[in-house]
């Protein structure tokens, strides 16, 4: 477990912080509240933790959402951790919603799950 997963465990409910820098430098954050709503209805991701901080800090692919503000990113996940019943190659997807704020724009993880 990285430092971020042991600081976001200890935060107090409404508290971001920061899990990475994305491709372009944005500081992206993840609540407390937000990560009990991903395990919530993917409680798989779990096990895909450093996954989701990899999508953030060095996606394997990036696209846009179909609303502005929010992009995707994804990594990977390895063959030896392929939890697919049909073994098909699986990613994990991060979605972000960027905010323009006073002290700059950072993004925000809204959700995560496993793709295709």
């Amino acid at each position: 477990m990285t430092d971020f997963w042991r600081r976001l465990a200890a935060a107090p409910p409404g508290q971001t912080i920061q899990i990475a820098l994305d491709p372009e430098g944005v500081p992206v954050f993840l609540g407390l509240d937000e990560w009990r709503h991903i395990l919530h209805r993917h409680p798989e991701m779990n096990d895909f933790r450093d996954l989701i901080e990899l999508a953030v800090s060095r996606p394997v692919f990036r696209e846009p959402d179909r609303r502005a503000d929010v992009r995707r990113f994804y990594s990977s996940v390895p063959a030896d951790r392929n939890i697919s019943t049909r073994n098909l190659p699986l990613r994990v997807r991060v979605v972000v919603k960027y905010v323009d704020e006073q002290d700059g724009l950072k993004g925000y993880i809204r959700t995560a799950f496993l793709t295709r």
